[in-house]
């Protein structure tokens, strides 16, 4: 511990009940021998859904620009599971119109069927949102609207100027399981956040790969000529 206080139980009330434990307390900021590493925080910047939840890898779009594209093997998951609770939703409704061996109600599951699809598009459209860096308007964001589109048309969650990044972060944390089955109850994720001049920070990626989220950030860095503070080291 580098001087911080024990969590409370209220801290870890709220951990538990987010489903998020925040690493900090294995940070020692002045390593990084930057006023700005003491001012930002070093708890998790994003706790909740969202498109920088969605897997994603760094590609370079020419010497200019940078994006955060989802995977290809992302995207075939969510639609094998969209196929899945179609399948369910047509067998409920053929156990419902013809009757037949069904367990359980078929509306119910026709309903469930559903909601999985809902829940599946929803992930999907949000992994369409675009994360970009691009040096030739200067700007980082992440939606539709880029910062030069008058037409106000897209959507747009983060905007940043690249004047304004002063550096990337790597943050370690624990998102709870969804897996009741499993034993283990919590699983290790990290963060690539922007450090904004005045210690604000923008969360951009979360990855349970630790090795590529690091070679990732540093070619970003790179990129931006920004340094990176990993508070990740001994993961």
């Amino acid at each position: 511990m580098y001087g911080r206080k024990r969590k409370t139980f209220g801290q870890e009330a709220k951990e538990f009940l987010i489903g998020v434990r925040s690493g900090a307390d294995n940070v020692n900021p002045a390593r990084f021998d930057d006023p700005i590493a003491l001012k930002t925080s070093w708890d998790p910047a994003f706790q909740y859904g969202g498109p920088t939840r969605a897997a994603r890898k760094l590609v370079r779009v020419g010497a200019q620009r940078i994006e955060f594209r989802r995977t290809l093997g992302d995207v075939l998951v969510y639609w094998a599971f969209i196929g899945f609770a179609v399948l369910f939703m047509l067998v409920s409704a053929h156990a419902f119109l013809f009757g037949g061996t069904y367990k359980g109600s078929p509306i119910a599951g026709f309903a469930a069927g559903a909601f999985f699809v809902l829940v599946a598009c929803l992930f999907l459209a949000m992994g369409k949102v675009p994360i970009v860096f691009d040096k030739r308007s200067g700007y980082f964001w992440i939606g539709k609207q880029g910062p030069d589109d008058p037409s106000g048309k897209g959507s747009r969650s983060a905007l940043a100027e690249f004047r304004h990044i002063h550096a990337l972060q790597l943050v370690w944390k624990q998102e709870r399981s969804g897996d009741e089955s499993s034993s283990k109850t919590w699983e290790d994720v990290y963060e690539l956040n922007l450090v904004l001049k005045d210690g604000r920070r923008i969360n951009t990626r979360n990855e349970d790969k630790v090795d590529s989220l690091r070679k990732e950030a540093h070619e970003l860095g790179r990129f931006l000529q920004v340094p990176v503070w990993d508070g990740t080291l001994g993961r």
